[in-house]
């Protein structure tokens, strides 16, 4: 070990925050007896303070203890146990200075003020007001990967004069790399002040992160036991205080005390709400934004990584302080994953762009003839015999998607998301026709399979109503059953029914429901997002509707039990007389 890194790691303070941080995890269940074994063995472990949860004050009559601390709680929680001096958190908006007591009528030692970058101002301002009541006072600045070189100068001056015991750094999202801790310590630096920082694990860099910032001079280090947090966790405070005594050598640190809480409370807090490494806090992480945009598409169980990507590219761009759902929900609705999500240019210019020259030979191919949907939903092969007795009946053009296992050929197989491409594209039938969505690339697609394909062209044009422009459809859809429907209309249909198109409204209030006739682990499970997909299903199905019969056409026809009921017409109504 160089002699320098040493003497760094002897004179490092470590500061716990399991029971607030770790507490986004289980929504701060934690009762007092728990939180007592916590700030005794804390205490043995060599920590130097203790952070026991937040004391928002504004947020008073919540029925979490843990998000306003008394000081009732608070001497519950010590009483009796020669401990380490204890740390509340507040958040920026959340607390009004005048409801904290004064320092000698207080348990809590220490108050860290948690700022995003536009709050740092009116943040010091009342951590003068704290400073004043007695208390040791910590800034945090939220977000770092979000500060510029500018962003520091503009806050030198006013970080320099304020009257901190810590400027701690907080790596919000998890995604920064050692390399990044020089420069965000040299520029912190500058204020003169003792800095801290704080890590998280989104890329499994806590350890090394915090280590660079040890040997960058930071002067105190944040922890949970067991790695407790929301995601992907935090730096296990165990973790650290048995480097620190290996390394160090001294007495003080001591991991068997941490050891005891992980066995006795923390890991059966884990199998129930479990934390750590996972694909959307790693998202997070990379793309340095609020864990719960990846997490909400992840969640929505539609997009492959490429599009997610793209999305979290956008939201990048924008700069967003915390999470915002509406901005999420405006590209989702907007169709802002498609091929270029940067620039958005007209309907016709992305015509233009997606045709390039390509040559439509199924525009007006079955032209009057009619045709027949086949989506997933339950009632597929719940109706298998009279939806052949239609077939048999009406002779449609039969277009099926995604998975249809042996209980149809169809005339057409139709993919346009790539996840489920992957997955069934072999169980197509050798005498199905592959119809496969523009937006794949030929290599995508031959990585693949090596049999032929046609390319249906279309463009997601945010804000856009369904529309044939120069033989390409444009609309703002996403569900591959009604982009064929879109197909079936540039294909000449003159009628269109749909089966298999049982809606996502049973689901919501019967959780045993099946959305498709297979298991499809794929679907997402929350029950927002369910409700979501059906209203927007709903309403572009309206809008086919319209534009069938603005054109001469009958509107929709969905022949199996729907919740899309306007469309509906039982299929025995289709097969009388037959």
């Amino acid at each position: 070990m160089h002699k320098t890194r040493g003497t760094k790691l002897s004179r490092v303070q470590v500061l716990d925050c399991t029971i607030r941080d770790g507490g986004y995890v289980n929504d701060w269940a934690f009762d007092v007896p728990m939180v007592r074994e916590v700030y005794r063995n804390v205490s043995k472990s060599g920590a130097d303070f203790i952070e026991l949860g937040f004391r928002n004050t504004l947020m008073a009559g919540s029925q979490n203890p843990w998000i306003c601390v008394s000081e009732a709680t608070l001497r519950k929680v010590v009483a009796d146990i020669p401990g380490v001096p204890v740390a509340l958190m507040l958040d920026g908006g959340k607390f009004d200075v005048a409801d904290i007591p004064s320092a000698r009528d207080s348990l809590v030692r220490m108050y860290r003020l948690a700022v995003h970058k536009k709050d740092v101002k009116s943040g010091i301002r009342d951590i003068a007001r704290l400073k004043r009541k007695g208390y040791q006072v910590t800034l945090q600045l939220m977000g770092i990967n979000d500060y510029a070189d500018k962003d520091f100068k503009e806050l030198n001056g006013v970080l320099k004069a304020a009257a901190l015991d810590y400027l701690y750094f907080a790596d919000s999202y998890g995604s920064l790399f050692p390399s990044d801790i020089p420069r965000i310590v040299e520029a912190l630096r500058k204020t003169r002040q003792k800095l801290g920082y704080h890590p998280h694990n989104n890329l499994q860099l806590g350890f090394a992160n915090t280590l660079a910032a040890i040997d960058q001079g930071v002067h105190i280090v944040d922890a949970t036991i067991f790695g407790m947090g929301r995601g992907a966790g935090n730096l296990p405070l165990e973790v650290l205080v048995m480097y620190l005594h290996k390394v160090t050598g001294l007495p003080r640190y001591n991991v068997i005390p941490l050891l005891d809480l992980v066995d006795r409370y923390f890991v059966p807090v884990y199998q129930k709400d479990p934390w750590g490494y996972s694909l959307p806090y790693m998202l997070s992480g990379i793309f340095g934004i609020h864990p719960n945009y990846p997490k909400a598409l992840v969640d929505r169980r539609e997009y492959d990584m490429a599009t997610v990507a793209k999305f979290l590219e956008f939201i990048k761009d924008q700069a967003p302080s915390g999470f915002d759902r509406s901005k999420l929900d405006v590209l989702v609705q907007k169709g802002a994953a498609s091929s270029d999500i940067k620039v958005k240019a007209i309907a016709r210019e992305q015509v233009q762009a997606v045709k390039a020259g390509r040559k439509i030979d199924y525009l007006g191919r079955h032209a009057g003839r009619d045709f027949l949907i086949l989506a997933n939903g339950a009632s597929l092969p719940a109706y298998r015999s009279r939806i052949r007795k239609f077939i048999k009946k009406f002779k449609p053009v039969v277009i099926g998607v995604n998975f249809l296992d042996d209980l149809f050929v169809p005339d057409y197989h139709g993919f346009s998301n790539k996840k489920r491409f992957t997955q069934y594209v072999g169980k197509v039938s050798p005498r199905s026709k592959l119809l496969i969505s523009s937006s794949f690339e030929a290599s995508f697609i031959q990585e693949y399979t090596a049999r032929g394909y046609e390319t249906l062209l279309h463009v997601d044009c945010p804000d856009s109503h369904l529309d044939i422009i120069d033989g390409v459809i444009t609309t703002n859809g996403r569900t591959v059953g009604l982009l064929m429907v879109a197909a079936a209309i540039a294909m000449g249909a003159g009628r269109i029914f749909i089966a298999g198109m049982d809606g996502y409204r049973p689901p919501l209030k019967d959780k045993t429901s099946a959305l498709h006739f297979y298991n499809e682990a794929e679907e997402a499970e929350d029950l927002a997002i369910l409700a979501e997909k059906h209203r927007y299903n709903q309403n572009m199905m309206d809008e086919i509707n319209r534009y069938l019969l603005a054109h001469g056409k009958e509107g929709l026809h969905i022949i199996t039990p729907t919740s899309y009921g306007r469309f509906y017409t039982d299929i025995d109504h289709w097969l009388k007389d037959f």
